[in-house]
């Protein structure tokens, strides 16, 4: 069953137990106080920096450094904190003392680091608002000269590595900027000569000058159209030349063998046959001459045509001999032409025929008597028609030459026409296949181009941030960037921030307390004798009849008297000496009196 307290038995227990109670409270508060009065003194000096906008707004020059105010000065306190720096000032400023017995240069860069303390100051009303205007830096140190002094070196590090910092940014950018830029300069170079290599290359190709290729194809196509029509009209120029050639030749045979008819009906004997007739060979030179003169559908020429024939028929129509000589003059034609034809079987009757008239002249068949008459007409007439004969076949022979001059220089006409023609031919042959290439050289052009262009949009933005990190250059070394200003340096302090006495002896006495309540109520609960009326009753479920409390003795009263006073006296001496620790070591008892005062007014 258990047992049921009360308030009266836990009074009761405390006064039973009052030296677990105040034990504990007397070594605990003393140690406490003790702690809280041998604890060296920690002094805090400190420096705050502002951040200052830049002088001039961003919308005109923007800045070269641009990151958080945090991660800037993170990257600061990183170059600040270097062990060089650490163990620097460390020694400088006598950190650690100057004893013999100093720490290694790891624990005094532990300690330096520990001891320096980098806090932001920021602004806004929620935390995502928040903006960093400032920052605060921080030593501790048992010396106040000491803190004071570190703080204000590493203060004055944190200035001169801000400055060093942007300036260096700022000059790493524009000369970055200015590589970049030459580099993309160098590139629009190397484009801009492989556009000329490949325009001088490809120079018929260009696209710029398909139309001027166009023009020249179809200038160069009507040259050969019009060389094509002089070929062709020379040609027949030169048939009509070759024609009227042979016209002359014949012409000329023609008058040569008059000429030698003539001779020999002169010239024979009285039993020869003259087969001439003057008027028929007048006609016939005038013919010739004619013929040499005019193109065969001359009128004159067919006029002569016409007489000529008309008188052959008659002589024909007439007999005698003058009519055989005119047969036989058309069969020695219609041979002439069997033969240039290759008819073999005309050119044999033609000459069968031409036999049996020379036989019939031969056997006097023919009026002798009239051929007589017609020989003293011949003689008569024959100096007349001789003169006449002579200038036709000068005139036929002079025409020949003409004739033959004209066939040379058509040749030759001819034959130059020819090679121009050939030169056009090529000519258009590489027009139409630079034609064919402006597609490619299009395309090939367009791809370099483009290449162009983008590398200059590259190298104009590229020089426009070089222009503004130039710039921003300028501004950071005019200081009119963003920079730190110390509004607040590190000063002497008047007071060390730790230990905190009033809080470690507040401490102590609550612990000291709680640990005597705990051990006065451990031990009670742990000790399982039967102690009152309640417990009688709890263990017997009956209630006694009546209850005699413990009778001291005398000795004994006079032991509890000694240690109650023993105790008393031992809790005054320690409230004593925790008094005179704070007066001595922390602070006079009369300011924190004068303060606790002025503090509950």
């Amino acid at each position: 069953m258990e047992t049921e307290f009360r308030l009266g038995d836990y009074i009761k227990i405390l006064k039973k137990r009052y030296l677990f109670l105040i034990v504990p409270i007397v070594v605990l508060f003393g140690a406490s106080a003790g702690v809280a009065v041998m604890l060296p003194p920690l002094y805090e000096s400190k420096g705050i920096i502002l951040i200052e906008s830049p002088q001039i707004s961003k919308e005109i020059v923007a800045g070269a450094v641009d990151s958080a105010a945090r991660e800037r000065i993170a990257v600061i306190e990183q170059r600040v904190m270097t062990r060089t720096n650490l163990i620097r000032i460390a020694n400088e400023f006598g950190v650690f003392g100057n004893s013999e017995k100093k720490p290694s240069s790891t624990d005094i860069v532990a300690a330096m680091r520990s001891g320096a303390t980098v806090e932001f100051v920021s602004a806004g009303a929620s935390r995502r608002s928040q903006t960093t205007i400032a920052f605060t830096v921080s030593f501790e140190h048992r010396s106040p000269q000491i803190a004071a002094r570190v703080a204000n070196e590493i203060v004055t590090l944190f200035m001169d590595e801000n400055v060093k910092t942007r300036t260096k940014i700022a000059t790493e950018t524009t000369d970055f900027l200015n590589q970049e830029a030459q580099k993309l300069e160098d590139v629009l170079a190397e484009i801009e000569g492989k556009i000329a290599t490949y325009k001088q290359e490809n120079s018929n190709s260009l696209p710029e000058n398909l139309d001027i290729r166009m023009a020249m194809r179809e200038r160069a196509e009507a040259q050969i159209r019009e060389t094509s029509r002089e070929i062709k009209a020379h040609e027949e120029e030169l048939r009509f030349l070759d024609i009227q050639l042979s016209s002359l030749k014949t012409s000329l045979g023609q008058v040569n063998s008059a000429v030698s008819n003539a001779s020999s009906a002169s010239g024979g004997s009285a039993t020869s046959v003259d087969t001439t007739n003057p008027e028929l060979e007048k006609l016939r030179t005038q013919y010739e001459l004619a013929k040499s003169k005019y193109a065969p559908a001359h009128p004159d020429l067919k006029r002569l045509a016409r007489e000529v024939e008309s008188l052959e028929d008659q002589l024909i129509a007439e007999g005698g001999a003058q009519g055989i000589g005119v047969q036989i003059s058309r069969l020695e034609t219609k041979k002439d032409e069997a033969i240039a034809a290759g008819k073999t079987a005309e050119a044999d009757s033609a000459s069968d025929e031409i036999a049996k008239l020379y036989e019939q002249l031969q056997a006097g068949a023919v009026d002798t008597n009239r051929s007589n008459l017609l020989d003293q007409k011949v003689a008569q007439q024959k100096s007349a028609f001789e003169a006449q004969r002579a200038q036709a076949k000068a005139q036929i022979e002079l025409n020949i030459a003409n004739v033959e001059t004209k066939i040379a220089v058509t040749n030759e006409r001819i034959a130059s026409l020819r090679d121009q023609q050939n030169e056009l031919a090529e000519r258009l042959e590489e027009i139409e296949k630079a034609i064919l290439q402006t597609p490619l050289a299009d395309r090939a052009l367009k791809t370099l181009n483009r290449d162009y262009a983008n590398a200059q949009q590259k190298y104009n933005e590229v020089r426009a941030k070089a222009m503004e990190a130039q710039i921003a250059e300028n501004v950071e070394e005019a200081s009119k960037a963003e920079r730190f200003v110390l509004v607040e340096p590190p000063t002497l302090p008047d007071e060390p921030i730790k230990p905190n006495r009033p809080q470690i002896i507040l401490l102590g006495l609550a612990l000291s307390i709680g640990t005597g309540v705990a051990s006065v109520f451990g031990v009670e609960f742990i000790d399982g004798s039967i102690r009152g009326t309640a417990g009688v009753i709890a263990v017997t479920n009956m209630a006694p009849i009546a209850t005699i409390p413990y009778i001291l003795t005398s000795n004994e009263y006079l032991k509890r008297r000694r240690r109650r006073i023993g105790l008393l006296i031992g809790a005054v001496l320690a409230g004593m000496i925790g008094l005179a620790g704070i007066h001595f070591v922390y602070k006079p008892l009369d300011q924190i009196f004068y303060k606790v005062v002025d503090r509950l007014n």
